[in-house]
């Protein structure tokens, strides 16, 4: 801003040199002008360095506000997930529903995630090259390992609920089973027992 501010000076130099020019050699006021020519050169060159300077600055602000942005976004969502959605899901369904559901649409919900914090993170990997600020570092470290740690929890949760519900659904079935069996058994006791009562009293009337 100041290089801006001061590029006037320039012209000043320039109409001064204009002015003087009557009482000065040819040659004085040519070197002058050659003088006054490659400092615009340089002031205009230090002009474009600087704004390239800002403008990668600037960039680099709003990389890494987005990253704020989608990390705080992704952490609320797997939060939210943890400790509400994933129950909205799978509640008032059977078993097998459930089991289903943990498998299939949620492992792969968790998946499309995984690839969005993955890419996330390479973005967040290459702001680091590019921040000075240590404060500023160690925040975007800290975003990342939080992010990365409430992914994997969720990962292991939904694990989790599989092999629970996987058990209880075997037992379910080996209860089934045994209700099958006894059910088996009462009723061939009972078709015996029978057959007997009627041999027996087939038996009698004939005597």
């Amino acid at each position: 801003r100041e290089l801006t501010q001061h590029r006037h000076e320039l012209q000043r130099l320039r109409q001064t040199i204009t002015e003087i020019s009557p009482e000065l050699h040819p040659d004085d006021i040519n070197q002058l002008m050659q003088k006054l020519n490659v400092l615009e050169i340089q002031w205009s060159d230090a002009e474009r360095i600087i704004r390239t300077l800002i403008d990668n600055l600037t960039k680099k602000r709003s990389e890494y506000h987005d990253f704020e942005n989608k990390c705080k976004r992704l952490i609320e969502w797997f939060e939210h997930f943890l400790n509400t959605e994933i129950n909205h899901r799978i509640d008032g369904l059977t078993l097998e529903a459930s089991l289903d559901i943990l498998k299939t649409e949620i492992r792969n919900l968790i998946s499309d995630k995984r690839r969005s914090v993955n890419d996330l993170i390479i973005a967040a990997r290459v702001l680091q090259r590019h921040i000075t600020d240590q404060l500023q570092l160690q925040t975007l470290k800290q975003q990342i390992d939080r992010l990365e740690q409430i992914l994997n929890r969720t990962e292991e949760h939904d694990e989790k609920r599989i092999k629970k519900t996987e058990i209880v659904l075997k037992m379910f079935h080996d209860f089934e089973q045994g209700l099958e069996n006894l059910r088996s058994w009462m009723m061939d006791t009972i078709e015996t027992n029978l057959q007997k009562s009627l041999s027996i009293n087939t038996l009698n009337s004939n005597q």
